[in-house]
């Protein structure tokens, strides 16, 4: 019996592309990549398109073939059995080191090119993960600032074929993310009129860092009765227990958090927007961070942005927002990088200077606003087209071998 391989080989030339990351159901920075990218790659009609994510089932889809991730789907056994089911051409990795490194184990690597988008947070890079690059036919990060801190005069990095790093960012629907010219009915209908509203959109994490963001606007409220806080993100976990911070620092009636907001399920992306038009400014306190997406949806629904001057949060804001100063930096995990502590007093000074300054923060809108529009799904998908179809085009794999030597190999594997 003909494997859909060798029924593909005969019948198109179409390249096949497996997607491997977050689950596109997700409300996540790599769950947004990868539901917009993929159903991008899709609807050109050029390549087939399948996707095995993980957090979510799969849901049915028009352009690509979903694959239900099982218990445990960063197991090679996993992603084997999903690469001998699909065929692909090209499998595209994309998350943290073991995300990118499981094809190491996937014995059937030798027949398919390898693309990882890596993300990192912190510096220096860990030495297992530049040796995971290495290894691949591409590398492709999210920021300048991830480029940087992998080639360096001490450790200049290129793949296994001596390609350069790629930098393809993240980017944002401004369709989808934009200011709501209703937006005081809809404050008002939160009961948040005539309030200020600090707002953070984040994964409850460590890198977030919403203890000092609670310490900062402890201070900061005290001085302004109007203030509000608004965390959209779970308050019990997996990191911290929100509600109990809260009432260390006595700001019970000073908080507000998204009702029944779960893990990294989210919200829907209408709800989001609506949610990003309730704040006067946007703060991520954050530690590190490969790209920032939040940053770029505050901006392009045309909120002022207030982030750590750190990592890729430097490349995002500067120019467009304010940068909040690094206390200290602190090596937090096996890795040995360094992640960023911001300091909770010149946070306050930036909640001052832009309470105080309507223009300015009206201007840091429209920058942000106008970058954010430059910053489009479609022209992201575009240079993930032109980097797989070099991929493509240099590979002697995939669709272009014989049916035969796959299916043996194939048939070996399983042996």
């Amino acid at each position: 019996m003909q494997t859909d391989r060798a029924k593909r080989c005969s019948s198109t030339l179409r390249p096949r592309v497996l997607w491997v990351s977050e689950s596109p159901r997700l409300h996540t920075g790599h769950g947004r990549v990868t539901d917009e990218i993929s159903k991008r790659l899709a609807a050109g009609g050029k390549y087939e398109v399948g996707v095995l994510g993980w957090g979510a089932e799969p849901y049915l889809d028009g352009e690509c073939t979903m694959f239900a991730p099982g218990p445990q789907p960063w197991l090679s056994a996993r992603v084997n059995r999903v690469i001998e089911d699909f065929g692909p051409d090209v499998v595209v990795t994309s998350g943290p080191l073991l995300a990118l490194g499981v094809m190491e184990e996937v014995s059937l690597r030798p027949f398919v090119s390898w693309v990882g988008y890596a993300t990192f947070e912190a510096s220096p890079v860990p030495v297992a993960l530049r040796a995971v690059l290495r290894r691949m036919d591409r590398a492709v990060v999210p920021s300048a600032w991830c480029r940087s801190a992998l080639v360096d005069e001490r450790s200049p990095h290129e793949s296994r074929k001596g390609s350069p790093v790629r930098v393809i960012p993240c980017a944002v629907d401004s369709q989808d993310f934009h200011p709501r010219p209703d937006r005081d009915d809809l404050r008002a209908a939160y009961g948040l009129a005539k309030k200020f509203v600090v707002g953070c959109v984040a994964r409850n994490h460590f890198r977030k860092q919403i203890p000092v963001l609670l310490k900062a606007f402890a201070r900061f409220a005290k001085r302004h009765r109007e203030a509000l806080l608004y965390l959209h993100m779970d308050p019990d976990g997996p990191v911290w227990r929100l509600p109990e911070l809260v009432k260390q620092h006595r700001l019970e009636r000073r908080v507000a958090f998204t009702r029944g907001l779960v893990g990294p399920v989210g919200t829907t992306t209408q709800t989001l927007n609506a949610i990003y038009n309730l704040f006067d400014v946007m703060v991520l306190p954050t530690m590190g961070e490969a790209f920032g997406l939040p940053i770029l949806e505050a901006m392009a629904a045309g909120v002022p942005v207030i982030g750590t001057a750190c990592s890729a949060v430097n490349e995002l804001v500067e120019g467009r927002g304010e940068l909040i100063a690094v206390r200290d930096w602190l090596t937090m995990n096996w890795d040995n990088a360094e992640y960023a502590l911001p300091d909770a007093d010149g946070l306050v000074e930036k909640l001052e200077l832009l309470y105080a300054d309507q223009e300015l923060r009206l201007e840091y809108g429209r920058r942000g606003r106008a970058f954010a529009e430059t910053m489009t799904w479609d022209r992201a998908a575009v240079a993930w087209k032109r980097l797989l179809d070099g991929v493509v085009s240099r590979s002697p794999r995939g669709y272009r071998a014989a049916s035969a030597p796959w299916v043996s190999a194939v048939r070996r594997a399983a042996q």
